[in-house]
């Protein structure tokens, strides 16, 4: 990343935000497409449009990114498909709210699973304090 950064001149802060999308994106992958699949109902896309998808999510529903901006932006970017893309996101918040009748996208969260044993490790003590060995 970089080298896109130099090539683009990019300032400090807008490397740092550029930063900031690409590793959320790649951390939340599986839930972000996850979402797409809630929101389009399973329709097929082509690889450049959920990427576009999963960057301008991302962007709306984990960053926190005013929507406008981030659908303006991320529709700019992906070339083909932006009608889909401009739609996907413009729904997204609303679907996020429980607005829609497709289902709420914050209740689409995947549960984490259980811990492999099944066991839960007992509370750590608190060390004795120091206070009470001095004189």
């Amino acid at each position: 990343m970089d080298h896109i950064q130099r090539d683009n001149f990019l300032s400090l802060p807008d490397a740092a935000f550029l930063r900031d999308i690409v590793l959320t994106t790649l951390r939340n992958l599986s839930l972000l497409d996850h979402w797409i699949a809630v929101i389009t109902e399973d329709k097929h896309l082509d690889h450049r449009s959920r990427w576009g998808l999963r960057i301008g999510l991302c962007q709306v529903l984990i960053l926190k990114v005013s929507e406008y901006a981030a659908v303006n932006e991320t529709v700019a970017a992906t070339g083909r498909a932006r009608s889909l893309i401009n739609a996907v996101l413009r729904h997204a918040p609303r679907t996020r709210n429980g607005s829609s009748s497709t289902g709420s996208v914050s209740s689409a969260k995947p549960k984490r699973p259980p811990s492999a044993s099944g066991i839960r490790s007992p509370p750590q003590s608190a060390p004795a304090s120091t206070a009470s060995t001095r004189r």
